[in-house]
């Protein structure tokens, strides 16, 4: 805990707290974006084999036309 005080009163000294900060921030939402891609595609993935979808090149074209 002290050390973390520590480090925590050192980067207030020397004004990296904003830099920190904003490294953070952009972390977690890198993080969250890719949560919600995993998220949709296991979705995807579900609903496709839970309607038995095949994979026919017929259904695809009509699909992606």
């Amino acid at each position: 805990m002290t050390a973390g005080k520590n480090v925590v009163t050192l980067f207030k000294a020397r004004g990296w707290t904003s830099i920190i900060s904003s490294n953070l921030v952009s972390r977690a939402l890198t993080m969250v974006a890719v949560f919600i891609g995993l998220a949709t595609g296991l979705l995807i993935t579900m609903v496709w084999n839970i309607f038995e979808l095949g994979d026919s090149e017929e259904q695809v074209v009509t699909a992606f036309s």
